[in-house]
């Protein structure tokens, strides 16, 4: 019994994830055949009552060839008293296989996603601005 309400619990957890107001894709910048896409995506955990807006990348690979992609993220938050920047300390890098995609969302690929805000908090800081720095196309072997 104790096994069945363990699974049953597990279950609904993982289903009271939900992801709400799915905006469409909207083009960051396309280097070389490689398209990176972003958008702001509602992304809820209601058994552990986290609310989180999150920007959720999809880079899509045109080319006939297998790609490696190296970038930065650099942001700007917001808090009630002063903007605070941050570049990433860890260099991101992406293996997309020739004419695929690759994306992050709520529950996946999440080292591709960027913190927005809190949405059941006002008073916490907020991403002001994002941009994809030292961004690196090259062709690999997977």
């Amino acid at each position: 019994m104790k096994r069945t309400f363990a699974i049953l619990l597990t279950l609904i957890t993982f289903l009271s994830f939900s992801q709400e107001n799915e905006k469409d894709w909207n083009l960051y910048k396309e280097v070389n055949g490689i398209k990176i896409n972003y958008k702001y995506q509602e992304c809820h955990d209601v058994h552990n009552g986290i609310h989180q807006e999150l920007v959720l990348f999809q880079f899509v690979n045109k080319t006939e060839n297998d790609i490696k992609i190296d970038f930065d993220f650099s942001l700007i938050y917001s808090n009630t008293k002063s903007l605070i920047s941050k570049t990433s300390e860890q260099r991101k890098q992406i293996l997309i296989k020739k004419l695929s995609t690759y994306e992050s969302s709520c529950f996946e690929n999440r080292e591709y996603t960027i913190f927005s805000k809190f949405l059941n908090y006002t008073d916490k800081s907020e991403l002001q601005k994002f941009d994809l720095k030292n961004i690196k196309i090259n062709p690999t072997k997977l």
